[in-house]
């Protein structure tokens, strides 16, 4: 369950992290980048305003970063893009001609005042607070089985699985609560919360 919700919380800064797109003429610009078919769609830092062209027009996209996280050679092209100079060989190699993914936690932190940012906040905290009960209700199932049989406790200690099929065969309390606090909403959780990321 920790596995997970660690994977999370690195998909989630890592949708809140911007990108750089590089174009065949040599403008750079920054937003996130979204390729649908042959057409990129390109909504701006602020989130506000968007536009569209044909990808045939892009040189790269570099994923989870913002023009500020780059250096000096990227921030002179990117500011003097209108002059269509075209980006370097040592700054195209950075890149590599194909899309480079990777996290930005700067850019990530930085996003924190946007719908977007906010709504991260909420579901790290939310994700968190599900670790917290999952893992107390396995404490509770756990204390359980021992009292059922030394057995069962072992046994739930070193097979995760196990205690699940502890939980709805022995458990003596309330195995529906149980089952819902621990496995259920969490997972409910980070599925809405995944979905929601998606929309903003």
């Amino acid at each position: 369950m920790k596995a997970i919700y660690l994977l999370v919380f690195f998909v989630l800064v890592s949708t809140v992290s911007g990108d750089i797109i590089y174009f065949n003429n040599g403008d750079i610009d920054e937003g996130y980048a979204e390729v649908v078919g042959d057409r990129i769609i390109i909504t701006k830092k602020d989130e506000v305003n968007k536009y569209e062209m044909s990808t045939n027009k892009i040189e790269a996209i570099e994923y989870g970063a913002w023009i500020d996280d780059k250096g000096q050679d990227i921030k002179a092209i990117a500011e003097d893009s209108k002059g269509y100079t075209a980006p370097g060989s040592k700054a195209i190699n950075k890149i590599s001609s194909t899309k480079v993914k990777g996290i930005s936690l700067k850019s990530a932190f930085g996003s924190l005042g946007t719908a977007r940012g906010i709504s991260m906040i909420i579901f790290v905290i939310g994700t968190f607070a599900c670790f917290i009960v999952a893992f107390v209700g396995n404490i509770i199932i756990l204390v359980d089985a021992f009292k059922k049989s030394l057995a069962w406790g072992f046994l739930c200690i070193f097979v995760p699985l196990i205690l699940f099929i502890y939980l709805l065969t022995n458990y003596t309390g309330n195995k529906g609560r149980m089952f819902f606090w621990v496995y259920l909403f969490p997972l409910i959780w980070v599925l809405a919360g995944i979905l929601l990321m998606a929309r903003l």
